[in-house]
């Protein structure tokens, strides 16, 4: 924690960060739970990232926080992913309402998207479905076909969708 608040060097600080990810201790859950407050974006979305691997509702909610309102939108986006690997049903709408947020290049709706995917939850593939074709913007679009990719062993009809997604 020390090395990640101290070091002028983002790259190291999170690189500390992600270690104390790997290490998952409370103590270490704790130490990047206070990281947050970093001013470095970059270490910022390092400690995310690493809260994302516990998957569960403590993480969940921490990063529930970050996605709201950090003013990194490559924080916000990690913590949406982070959300997703919880699979917890619960967070699907916290997910859909992030999707319609309007930000730089899409990065948030995007990460969003991201979020749903890796939750696993089949309620989530109309959603992957509709965003992947027009009127829907193309970096969004791009991440939903990606998205669906994923999930064409659960349902095949979806190789149909992003086969389709080649004409328009």
């Amino acid at each position: 924690e020390s090395a990640a608040r101290r070091d002028p060097f983002w790259g190291s600080a999170a690189d500390a960060a992600s270690a104390l990810g790997s290490i998952r201790s409370d103590a270490s859950r704790q130490a990047l739970e206070r990281l947050l407050e970093v001013e470095h974006p970059k270490v910022r979305r390092c400690v995310a990232a690493a809260l994302a691997g516990w998957a569960d509702s403590r993480s969940a909610k921490v990063l529930g926080s970050v996605a709201r309102k950090d003013p990194s939108l490559h924080v916000r986006g990690e913590a949406l992913r982070g959300l997703g690997r919880a699979k917890d049903p619960a967070l699907l709408a916290e997910l859909r309402a992030a999707f319609k947020r309007p930000s730089y290049w899409q990065t948030v709706a995007s990460a969003a998207l991201q979020g749903l995917s890796l939750s696993r939850d089949p309620r989530v593939l109309p959603d992957l479905v509709r965003a992947s074709k027009p009127p829907t913007a193309y970096p969004t679009r791009a991440h939903a076909l990606r998205a669906l990719s994923t999930w064409h062993q659960t349902d095949p009809s979806l190789i149909d969708v992003i086969a389709a997604s080649l004409t328009s």
